[in-house]
């Protein structure tokens, strides 16, 4: 399943929020269905512009479509819109967002994804991601990127730096992970320039270091190389 925002719509844009939707795409049967957007009030404020997530519902035959929000005023607490195909309506889950004060300003959603058929997922790709447990009556919790935040000097990029081009998170085979090249962060002794790959396995408490290789292994790979890419 795909969402996909139509018109001027985008969470956290109130001036186009009532000027488009939601348009959510079933490749089960190749159906596109229409989501209004979700309620406009003061109270609550987007987390970002890619913070819509979706999957199917514990029957196989519906769908829930998520919109994580903080509650004003402050950033001490956060909130999750929930529609369920079945019920053609946003209901409010309002919960307790767990974060580290310096982190709680600052939070921004990359990228979203569903995980293990009950859990949404929201990803800052500086920081951490938070996870909404349908399980535990929409629980929020939040989990700390494995390597520290990017830290660089803003002038060198006047157009703006975007995460995505040196850190991503997905699920992959039922596991979480993160990919990042050790940009912008502090190095080892002797550490080379290069990728690492972490991951969080299903009821693990943390994450563990799956695959490393530096620039040189990647330019050297054959398949990078048939690629044309450097």
């Amino acid at each position: 399943m795909v969402a996909l925002y139509a018109g001027g719509y985008r969470p956290g844009a109130e001036t186009f929020a009532e000027m488009g939707a939601y348009l959510i795409y079933d490749a089960r049967d190749g159906s596109l269905s229409v989501i209004p957007p979700i309620p406009s009030h003061d109270e609550y404020m987007a987390m970002g512009h890619q913070s819509a997530v979706v999957m199917c519902d514990a029957t196989g035959g519906g769908y829930l479509l998520a919109e994580l929000v903080w509650v004003m005023p402050g950033f001490s607490r956060a909130a999750v819109w929930l529609w369920e195909s079945s019920a053609k309506e946003w209901v409010l889950k309002p919960g307790c967002l767990p974060l580290p004060p310096n982190i709680a300003m600052y939070s921004s959603i990359h990228s979203c994804f569903s995980y293990r058929g009950s859990t949404f997922c929201w990803v800052d790709l500086h920081q951490g991601m938070v996870l909404c447990d349908l399980h535990q009556g929409c629980k929020l919790s939040f989990i700390e990127l494995p390597q520290g935040r990017p830290n660089y000097d803003a002038s060198d990029y006047p157009g703006g730096l975007c995460a995505e081009e040196f850190r991503s998170v997905a699920c992959v085979r039922g596991s979480i992970k993160f990919l990042a090249f050790n940009k912008f962060v502090e190095r080892k002794p002797g550490e080379e320039y290069g990728l690492t790959v972490w991951t969080l396995y299903p009821d693990h408490p943390g994450w563990s270091i799956s695959y490393q290789c530096s620039i040189q292994d990647i330019w050297a790979n054959t398949n990078y190389q048939s690629a044309g890419l450097r």
